[in-house]
């Protein structure tokens, strides 16, 4: 059976993607979409999946959009659940939790207090122009952000993972997305179990490699906006 992966190093929903296949031993055909070039909106993506997201995996013909299902679908398809997505009961309903409280309380703030200076850094790039959006609500969106870091601040109290101590989907995908705020030298001095969980998991060996073609990637693309500006 074949998967593939349609991907951009950059997006921390694919990376958690890319490190759980590693932990399954799931090998991928990994396809490279350029939102910055604007191949999300192509015809041909489009098709594949109407909202122009990535991650999207396309599993013999079967596709699914949005990471926390792909992953799900991973361990599932593997038949492998624990530890990444435990087969206990409650263990896999805490799981669940920490994906979807992520997705209401945290992803969207970090994206409002992140993305400005992502836009900004493009080059005011008009195929992330959505990521603005956070120009007009820093306030909120930096008062969201605190209070979910003070609530996994509270969560990690000693322990290194968030559910049953051990890595999980849901360190996967929370940690990575709250590594972005490193981009913008976000003060965590306040949040030090955050701190020390997101080096954890950046650095694990499964996401690790991943990671170092991640900060290649923003220093080749800051460089790329560099250049653009230097030659207007």
């Amino acid at each position: 059976m074949v998967f593939k992966l349609y991907y951009l190093i950059g997006s921390q929903p694919a990376r958690a993607v890319l490190a759980l296949s590693k932990l399954l031993n799931v090998e991928l055909e990994k396809i490279h979409v350029d939102l910055f070039a604007g191949e999300h909106h192509s015809p041909e993506f489009a098709k594949l999946n109407p909202t122009k997201t990535i991650p999207v995996l396309d599993h013999d013909g079967f596709v699914l959009h949005e990471s926390h299902a792909i992953m799900k679908y991973l361990c599932n398809i593997q038949g492998v659940s624990d530890p990444y997505y435990p087969s206990d009961p409650k263990q896999r309903a805490q799981v669940d939790q920490y994906l979807d409280w992520f997705h209401i309380k945290l992803r969207d703030p970090i994206a409002g207090v992140y993305g400005p200076l992502l836009y900004e850094k493009s080059g005011k790039n008009e195929f992330i122009k959505v990521w603005k959006k956070g120009i007009n609500n820093q306030e909120l969106y930096s008062q969201m952000t605190s209070e979910g870091l003070s609530y996994l601040n509270t969560q990690l109290q000693d322990v290194d993972f968030l559910v049953n101590n051990s890595l999980t989907l849901a360190d996967l995908s929370l940690a990575l997305t709250v590594e972005t705020l490193r981009v913008i030298r976000y003060d965590f001095s306040p949040y030090p179990n955050v701190e020390r969980w997101v080096t954890s998991v950046v650095e694990h060996p499964a996401h690790k490699p991943f990671g170092d073609e991640y900060k290649a990637a923003v220093k080749a693309r800051e460089k790329q906006t560099t250049d653009s500006s230097s030659d207007k």
